[in-house]
């Protein structure tokens, strides 16, 4: 027995949910204004709210310093990885 009718896919076939959407924001943003959800979006009253995760549009891949004892190991990400990065606000505070 299931919450929610899903397709053999496991999507949700009707109703409105949460959802999390992973891309380039701006591409994501016009396709919630202009693309397929739109309608259905409009149906259940609009976006409530939207959360982009920085950084954003600032062209770079980031790294992390890992202090281990006395030394300091740069871990750099690759492919297969999420991106860590460091909140440029955060550092610019810390003398």
């Amino acid at each position: 027995m299931s919450l929610f009718d899903i397709d053999n896919r496991g999507r949700q076939l009707k109703g409105w949910i949460n959802k999390l959407i992973w891309g380039d924001n701006k591409l994501i943003l016009s396709s919630l204004k202009n693309g397929p959800l739109y309608e259905e979006i409009e149906k259940q009253g609009g976006l409530k709210l939207i959360h982009i995760d920085p950084p954003f549009d600032v062209g770079v891949d980031f790294s992390i310093d890992i202090e281990i004892g006395c030394d300091t190991f740069t871990k750099k990400s690759n492919g297969l990885e999420e991106i860590a990065y460091l909140d440029i606000w955060v550092r610019a505070r810390i003398p």
